[in-house]
């Protein structure tokens, strides 16, 4: 079993793992109200968490996948 898993895979699985978990925590904020005074700054800096994470999954898996293709 262990000698199917590559690099690539590992990578799949991680980027899933950081999009599942960014999804439940923006699921669990639309049902969890914040505090009035916290919103705008706590919106804020959960969607700049967001975006970098997102970006940085398709950075890395963008140049892994570039790099075997040479």
């Amino acid at each position: 079993m262990w000698e199917k898993i590559n690099k690539v895979s590992v990578q799949v699985v991680i980027a899933m793992i950081c999009i599942v978990t960014l999804n439940a925590i923006g699921f669990l904020l639309f049902f969890k109200g914040l505090p009035e005074q916290n919103k705008e700054i706590a919106t804020y800096y959960i969607g700049q968490l967001q975006g970098a994470i997102v970006a940085g999954i398709f950075g890395w898996l963008y140049r892994q996948n570039s790099k075997t293709k040479n």
